[in-house]
């Protein structure tokens, strides 16, 4: 018999018997638990809220699960019901409003609707942690807005999100920072 997962409360006692294969952190007062291959969701009492038919899933954010079903990723609502059907080959969780999804070896963003939001056309994603999201193209990085239009062109050799007001990018081996118009703050250096 292998290790089995629970969960306790503040006091050390469990709250939910270490009755599942695999459980993940509770977020928006679900867990997602395995149980026979298969995941699912589960209050704080350890009743099932969602029962297990997925491959794999990740944590509700603002209401809303990725979820795996084959080798396809779509999007759950609280009440189990699909927001967008499993199409993706892969699909992030939601930052800003919108989650990053790949289809076809190509990224794009999809809303809280379920819809594709800005089309899949990059080689590269990372979320909307700002107004602002890195892209990249070939070998190029760059910045988008909500609207899928290109703010701060592709330039760098890497990017990471804005952080307030800041985004860390590379040219080489070097990095620097600059602000959400584009313009360095910080030019790049080692």
């Amino acid at each position: 018999m292998g290790a089995h997962t629970g969960y306790i409360d503040r006091t050390g006692t469990f709250a939910v018997n270490p009755t599942f294969e695999k459980g993940k952190l509770f977020q928006e007062h679900l867990a997602a638990v395995e149980q026979n291959g298969k995941w699912g969701y589960i209050s704080k009492t350890g009743h099932y809220v969602i029962a297990p038919r997925f491959d794999d899933c990740g944590n509700f954010d603002d209401g809303v699960a990725p979820v795996c079903v084959g080798n396809k990723w779509g999007y759950i609502r609280k009440d189990g019901e699909f927001l967008a059907q499993p199409q993706f080959t892969e699909a992030r969780r939601f930052e800003g409003g919108l989650a990053p999804v790949c289809l076809n070896g190509k990224w794009g963003y999809v809303d809280k609707r379920g819809v594709l939001a800005i089309s899949t056309r990059f080689d590269e994603v990372e979320s909307f942690e700002s107004e602002l999201a890195p892209v990249r193209v070939g070998q190029q990085w760059g910045f988008i807005n909500k609207m899928g239009m290109m703010s701060v062109p592709l330039q760098f050799d890497k990017a990471r999100p804005f952080k307030d007001g800041l985004a860390l990018v590379a040219l080489g081996d070097k990095w620097g920072y600059i602000d959400q118009t584009g313009k360095y703050i910080w030019m790049p250096t080692r």
